[in-house]
């Protein structure tokens, strides 16, 4: 026979083990819910990362293309944009714009300027 003292020891390392495993399982559960709210399942759309010359820039003109050109000799790509104006139909004269990116002295930060193409 096993004494009570013995009986109460054994039921004692059962409920340490079994709270230990509650709390693993607990522990594993948060674990999954966290990583399934950080996850993206593909229905939201991703945040963009760079500006559009023609959806976000220049929304209300008919951009025919867009090329990467160091146009000044400064060894850095500019965007050089072509664009239609005076639509009728899609048709009309096509006209230029040169963005460049300079850095501002006083803020040390990057600022984007266009310079039109004037035709001669």
């Amino acid at each position: 026979m096993t004494s009570r003292s013995k009986q109460n020891e054994f039921s004692g390392q059962r409920s340490t083990a079994r709270s230990h495993l509650l709390r693993s399982v607990l522990l594993l559960v948060l674990v999954a819910c966290l990583v399934a709210a950080c996850g993206n399942d593909g229905s939201e759309k991703p945040l963009a990362k760079t500006i559009s010359l023609p959806e976000d820039v220049l929304r209300d003109r008919s951009v025919l293309d867009v090329l990467r050109e160091d146009t000044d000799g400064d060894d850095r790509k500019e965007w050089v944009v072509f664009y239609r104006f005076d639509r009728v139909n899609d048709t009309g004269p096509v006209a230029a714009l040169i963005y460049d990116v300079v850095v501002d002295f006083d803020s040390d930060l990057p600022l984007v300027y266009p310079y039109k193409l004037r035709i001669p």
